[in-house]
């Protein structure tokens, strides 16, 4: 079944320059590719998500602690130095 959409007119622009690249049949074509990568960033945001949860979790007040040694040994740089 069809489906209409409505573009802004920045977006029909956007769609026109895509278009006149010749790498696109038709805005057909475009907005799958559009859709394609748009369900492939998805999956990879519930990957990196679904790590995270599985992942080992780290004590945040001892990750600041650990960086805040490391930085507080370095001189500062610059014209005051």
């Amino acid at each position: 079944m069809p489906t209409t959409i409505t573009l802004t007119s920045a977006d029909e622009q956007l769609l026109h320059e895509q278009l006149s690249t010749g790498r696109y049949k038709d805005a057909n074509a475009l907005v799958a590719a559009g859709l394609q990568l748009l369900a492939k960033q998805d999956q990879q945001l519930r990957n990196f998500i679904q790590e995270g949860l599985e992942g080992e979790a780290l004590d945040g007040d001892a990750v600041f602690a650990a960086l805040e040694a490391k930085y507080s040994k370095q001189q500062p740089t610059g014209a005051d130095s």
